[in-house]
């Protein structure tokens, strides 16, 4: 009997212990939320567009861009605190629709809050019946500026049409230097109110408006009302140097057809209707667009919320995350509208609400007051297109670009208007407003920013070194500039050594516009994550700055027209394996290569009194050229890990093949041993302090190991207790015992292999 109850005890010991491990291994390695996931608050959100008819084009980028940031929400490991649930609705870019569904939205207490509407006309439809009912609603495409005026409910991440068409009079009078336009304009709220803003400006700042017509896109025969617009146009006396179209994406495209062609003496400005992927999908359909790329829609200029090649790194991925998801670049609808879906969620996550206890009216005031409290730089969210936060309208204050299209591809001017971060900082301020390098839009300064385009083709990888965390890189770099730029004062920031860029391999100048170009082969250093080890991914990057000019005095663009990476594409930002080689290892392969501009800040006072006491920053624009590699893990474990896969094999046999105890002691021992001694090796040449995902792997295997050599030393026990036994049906039953012990060793074993590997193909197996 004492020896039934040590052998259960010693089997409950083992039981346990293999338990730990393997709860201990399904605790690491699944993800966050994975046990929690399921006791989520559900809220609901509701998003407004033109999802059928005429527009349904634009109402599907904004519910593709709603989607893509609530499915990254809604995954296990963002650690969000909800579930969010999506209630689309579909006002057609019709009035009296809006109004309905506002109505219906406002009744239903489990929605929380809107976004939308896609239109001016629609959103101050709606407004009233939102403001009423204390529901908060975030635009990204609605401009009128009476849209979020007198309405605490109504917040916009988009500039309004006063900011706008303040903002191309200015630019185009003092940088483009235009002294007279015509304007075309839609009579709704839209372009009524940017035809406004513009005539106003342009006033002030000395350009003659020559004629200005209206229309109404809703009436009847609008075909020939453009075209008769357009005809009276070409035929003016006095020829306007720009014509500004003041319409949505199809009337300016149409009105583009009518009016642009190889030789006419003017230039077209829109504002961001013209930005989006409808306006130039209307005109690629065009027979000459689709023989000559760029036949109508090269030279246009326009208002861009969303520029690619001067995006952050943040852009940069939620762009490829769209184009990987739907198949085509997004366009600024769906930027927009994925930082209204960022902010709107942000508030809901950080707003205390509580689905259970709280009313609904008491949780939309948290989450309206919560975004009004998005007031300053200081407390902005970090979103695609820049820093989010609002003015006492409601309206976002963003940065605001001017953008053209070349090779239907839409790209920076050369000079840019950007905010000023720092108003204190900004030096001459009188001086600087009379040479035209500032002007202001209320309380805002803008400051006049020049645009260095930066190109990088990547020719090589080699010397890739995980113990220095090094790796060199064979590469063309090049600028286009306008004027002069002093590109002996590039630094690039992760260069091991300081980098002599030489005398450039190309020169040349045309039309005011310079291109110097480099061959650099140099080594650079980062900081490499091996949690995922060894089906880890890392990213080698290049990375550039101006010493001395700042972000105020310089910009960096992608060339992505340029770019071997990108040019194949359009824009596309996953080049081919080809393209980048590694040039001394099959280790690795390459996933993707990206291109972006962000900023980085110093806050040193520079010992200026005036700011000892100020958080005030002098912010740098820094140039990125970043490389995405994956470890061939077959081979990495094929070459690496053969011998302990071996002796794991052996361990299994041990429990199926007949041998004494003391073998199968010995065979967990060196099981044991070797399994240190390969961990150490395989582990020891990284700069890690936390554990490695192969950590669990050899885990696993001592695991496997102490549990044969317990199994084994309980069933010498027990042979040594038969040897002393002489009842027959004792010997049986203990016999028994021993192969009860191996089943167990042998199905724990495989059991244990079998769920690390689906552990491994679960996390990474994509």
């Amino acid at each position: 009997m004492g020896l039934g109850k040590r052998h259960r005890f010693l089997l409950l010991s083992i039981i346990v212990a293999a338990g730990v491990i393997l709860g201990g291994a399904c605790l690491l390695f699944i993800k966050p939320g994975f046990f929690w996931k399921w006791h989520k608050d559900t809220v609901y959100i509701a998003v407004v567009g033109p999802m059928t008819g005429a527009g349904m084009q634009n109402g599907q980028a904004m519910l593709n861009a709603v989607r893509l940031y609530l499915d990254k929400v809604n995954e296990r490991k963002s650690g969000f605190r909800y579930k969010v649930r999506l209630k689309v609705f579909d006002d057609g870019n019709d009035i009296e629709r809006a109004e309905r569904i506002a109505k219906k939205i406002v009744k239903d207490p489990g929605i929380l809050a809107v976004l939308g509407h896609y239109y001016s006309s629609t959103s101050l439809a709606a407004a009233p019946i939102y403001n009423e009912a204390k529901i908060p609603i975030i635009t990204a495409s609605a401009t009128a500026d009476a849209v979020t005026q007198d309405n605490e409910w109504y917040f916009r991440t988009i500039p309004n049409n006063s900011t706008q068409g303040i903002f191309i009079a200015n630019y185009v009078a003092h940088v483009m230097e235009i002294q007279s336009a015509a304007i075309i304009a839609d009579e709704d709220a839209y372009g009524a109110s940017l035809s406004k803003s513009f005539t106003e400006a342009a006033s002030e700042v000395g350009i003659d408006i020559l004629k200005q017509w209206t229309f109404n896109r809703e009436e009847k025969g609008l075909s020939e009302i453009l075209a008769d617009i357009a005809e009276e146009a070409k035929l003016m006396e006095e020829v306007p140097e720009m014509f500004f179209l003041a319409t949505h994406a199809p009337e300016g495209a149409r009105l583009i057809t009518l009016l642009k062609t190889p030789s006419a003496p003017y230039l077209f400005f829109g504002a961001d209707a013209f930005s989006t992927t409808a306006f130039l999908d209307l005109l690629k359909k065009l027979p000459q667009e689709r023989a000559r790329p760029g036949y109508f829609s090269d030279g246009i200029y326009m208002i861009a919320p969303f520029l690619i090649n001067i995006a952050n790194e943040k852009a940069q991925e939620f762009s490829y995350l769209f184009e990987k998801n739907y198949g085509r670049n997004p366009g600024s609808i769906a930027a927009g509208y994925y930082d209204a879906t960022f902010a709107l969620l942000e508030a809901i996550n950080n707003s205390a609400i509580d689905v259970q206890e709280s009313s609904p009216t008491e949780n939309r005031k948290r989450i309206r007051d919560y975004l009004a409290g998005l007031y300053g730089y200081e407390q902005s969210l970090d979103g695609v297109n820049g820093p989010i936060f609002f003015d006492p309208e409601g309206d976002v204050v963003a940065p605001r670009f001017i953008a053209l299209y070349t090779d239907q591809q839409i790209i920076s001017a050369f000079s840019q208007y950007q905010l000023a971060r720092n108003a204190r900082r900004v030096e001459n301020l009188l001086k600087r407003i009379l040479n035209h390098e500032i002007f202001l839009i209320g309380e805002y300064i803008l400051e006049k920013t020049r645009v260095v385009y930066t190109g990088i083709d990547i020719n090589e990888i080699s010397d890739l070194n995980m113990s220095t965390l090094t790796y060199t890189l064979d590469f063309f770099l090049w600028f286009r500039f306008q004027g002069e730029f002093d590109d002996k004062a590039v630094e690039f920031v992760n260069a091991v050594d300081p980098v002599d860029l030489g005398e450039p391999l190309l020169e040349y100048t045309y039309d005011d516009i310079t291109t110097r170009s480099y061959r650099i082969k140099t080594t650079f250093k980062t900081r490499f994550v091996f949690l995922d080890y060894p089906f880890d991914e890392h990213t080698l990057s290049i990375r550039l700055r101006h010493k001395g000019q700042t972000r105020s005095e310089l910009i960096y663009a992608a060339d992505i027209l340029g770019m071997r990476e990108t040019a194949a594409d359009k824009g596309s930002l996953s080049p081919s394996e080809e393209s980048i080689a590694f040039s001394d290892t099959t280790s690795w392969r390459v996933l993707r290569a990206w291109f972006f501009q962000d900023i980085i800040s110093n806050d040193s006072t520079l010992g200026v009194p005036e700011l000892f006491n100020t958080k005030e920053t002098i912010d740098y624009s820094q140039f990125n050229a970043s490389v995405q590699i994956k470890r061939e893990t077959l081979k990495f474990i094929t070459k690496q890990l053969f011998p302990i896969m071996l002796l794991a094999l052996v361990a299994y046999l041990a429990y199926s093949v007949p041998m004494t105890s003391d073998m199968r002691v010995n065979i967990g021992m060196s099981m044991l041993l070797t399994s240190t001694f390969f961990h150490i090796q395989v582990t020891s040449g990284l700069e890690a302090s936390y554990l490695l995902a192969i950590d669990y792997i050899f885990f696993t295997m001592y695991g496997l190991a102490i549990l044969l050599i317990l199994i084994s030393m309980a069933t010498f026990n027990i042979n040594h207790k038969i040897k002393r036994l002489e009842d027959a049906a004792t010997i049986a039953i203990m016999e028994d015992s021993v192969k009860r012990h191996d089943r167990f060793g042998r199905s724990t074993h495989v059991m244990v292999i079998i769920l690390l590997i689906l552990i491994f193909i679960y996390i990474y197996g994509r």
